[in-house]
């Protein structure tokens, strides 16, 4: 995102939903649902996310999540956590809850340290405890596929 953009957003969120689901697809629909909201509602172009499947004592999974978008565009989470929250509740009847201590950064492309800052928040994403717990077909994780950006020669 930084290559197409002097300036990102990153958005840190957690999906929980009420009953166990043998795969992440809803996961996946509903991220097409929010992306489609908010590039019309921002006018981006690229929404970025990542989302993990996670399972451990409780007996259904829940998903750690971020997105990514234009910072330029978009500062605040005010709006994006109340739609997300409207969709995934609305759909899936479950409820979507963010870190305690931060649930977004404010990235621009050469603070390389807010970005250390961001790669170490979200790296929580990447624990191993609590992954792999599900059928065959659900997918552990997923992500949007946001190609860097060529430049000219």
């Amino acid at each position: 995102m930084l290559s197409h953009h002097n300036k990102v957003f990153l958005l840190r969120f957690d999906l929980h939903q009420p009953s166990y689901t043998d795969t992440s697809k809803h996961v996946s629909k509903f991220f097409t649902r929010l992306s489609e909201h908010v590039k019309a509602r921002y006018k981006v172009k690229r929404f970025g996310y990542t989302w993990v499947r996670e399972q451990e004592k409780a007996k259904q999974q829940h998903y750690h999540c971020f997105i990514l978008l234009d910072g330029n565009k978009i500062q605040e989470p005010g709006y994006l956590i109340k739609a997300a929250k409207k969709y995934w509740e609305l759909y899936y009847d479950g409820y979507l809850c963010w870190p305690a201590e931060r649930c977004y950064h404010r990235l621009k492309r050469n603070d390389h340290e807010a970005i250390q800052a961001a790669i170490y928040h979200i790296s929580y994403l990447a624990k191993g405890r609590g992954k792999g717990y599900k059928p065959a077909q659900a997918k552990n994780f997923g992500s949007s596929r946001i190609k860097k950006k060529q430049t000219g020669f």
